[in-house]
């Protein structure tokens, strides 16, 4: 698959390079605050939701996956409440708040299981491996596969 080979070669999925995966938590991780699955059950989900949603396929890439459609001017300084659906309710689970700001401040934390997703997607973002974002042409993995 040419998005995993564009993950791989990038780094995103190597502990020594600062990335990792779900199924291996690093040293330190914690289970969600809610109380509800595990380190790799709530980093799945989060990947998936994302995913599902295509909230982090524009330029802002993650501010879509707090925020939703409410304008992040105001949903990122808490004065207004994020709107739409995924993957919302996984932060709030994993990060045991409902503040904007807060899961801003935590949402590359990989010690969380949706932290590690959405650094995950970062990574993926910062390195040109949009095409599993919902990403533009010029995707670099697929560009360098033709």
């Amino acid at each position: 698959m040419v998005a995993d080979a564009c993950a791989a070669a990038s780094g995103c999925l190597d502990p020594a390079q600062l990335g990792g995966t779900c199924e291996t938590p690093p040293a330190g991780a914690v289970a969600p605050a809610s109380g509800k699955g595990d380190y790799t059950a709530m980093c799945l989900k989060t990947l998936g939701d994302i995913f599902a949603s295509g909230c982090a396929a524009g330029p802002l890439v993650l501010t879509p996956c707090v925020c939703g459609t409410t304008d992040p001017a105001t949903c990122l300084v808490g004065a207004a409440a994020p709107s739409g659906e995924l993957p919302w309710p996984d932060y709030v689970s994993d990060f045991g708040t409902a503040v904007p700001q807060t899961i801003v401040s935590m949402i590359v934390l990989q010690t969380n299981g949706s932290g590690q997703a959405n650094a995950l997607i970062q990574c993926l973002a910062i390195s040109g491996c949009t095409a599993c974002l919902g990403g533009v042409a010029g995707d670099a993995a697929a560009e360098a596969s033709r």
